[in-house]
């Protein structure tokens, strides 16, 4: 952060690096207790009647409030790159926590993981246009949203499609959908933790507008069929490859 603000980067306050950080440190805790509850459970039982598996996902919850609180004040180029954090971390403690074997791929695969989210932190722009009502609309129906819209879609029903026979052997499968699904519920989060923000300060009164509760629906459908995803991984696959 001190590197990006001598490059000149504008970050609207303190809050939203803080609070990507704090998400980060819980959804690591959040992922090793659901892996957990899915290590513990007997076979056949419902993951969902465990205790550690809801603590997992109040944890994740949290998290992700902290996750938006980032989005209102900062950037979405510097919070989401975050999210190597946890992959990071996960793949460790995954290996100390659960004795899960922590492979050479693994490790070749943090490097890429860390220089990625480092690339696209540093290349980032520099200044965040401001966002209102009227440039969100403007946004949201560009062409360019549709032609990324549509195929995003055009990938969800090719997964949609392969998950039923190859979930079970592949890892990637899932984790393609939560990757789909995934870039909605950011642009979502982002749309909305803005609409708060300005609503907060008086700007204006974001929820006297549609879009508003549109982005909402978003988020929460995407976040929610994110979790159902995820959950299914790690009843699976190891946490290292989740």
């Amino acid at each position: 952060r001190a590197r990006r603000a001598a490059r000149g980067h504008t970050l609207p306050g303190a809050p939203g690096p803080v609070a990507g950080r704090c998400q980060q440190h819980v959804a690591d805790d959040a992922g090793r207790s659901l892996r957990r509850a899915h290590t513990k459970a007997q076979p056949g039982a419902a993951y969902t009647g465990s205790r550690l598996w809801w603590l997992g996902v109040t944890l994740m919850v949290l998290g992700e409030v902290g996750n938006f609180m980032a989005y209102g004040f900062a950037p979405a180029t510097l919070v989401a790159p975050m999210g190597a954090v946890s992959v990071v971390a996960n793949a460790a403690v995954a290996s100390l926590l659960l004795s899960e074997e922590f492979r050479r791929r693994d490790l070749s695969g943090s490097f890429l993981i860390i220089s990625g989210g480092v690339g696209l932190v540093y290349f980032s722009p520099q200044q965040e246009k401001q966002l209102n009502s009227a440039t969100l609309m403007a946004y949201i129906f560009s062409d360019i949203f549709f032609m990324y819209s549509g195929i995003l879609m055009l990938l969800l029903v090719l997964m949609m499609s392969l998950h039923k026979r190859w979930a079970r052997e592949w890892v990637v499968v899932d984790l393609t959908l939560c990757a789909i699904l995934g870039s909605w519920t950011v642009m979502a989060t982002k749309g909305l933790s803005v609409s708060v923000r300005m609503t907060m300060l008086g700007e204006e009164n974001a929820f006297s507008s549609w879009i508003t509760y549109a982005l909402l629906a978003v988020m929460l459908v995407t976040a929610m069929y994110q979790v159902k995803f995820l959950n299914q991984a790690m009843a699976h696959f190891g946490t290292s490859q989740v």
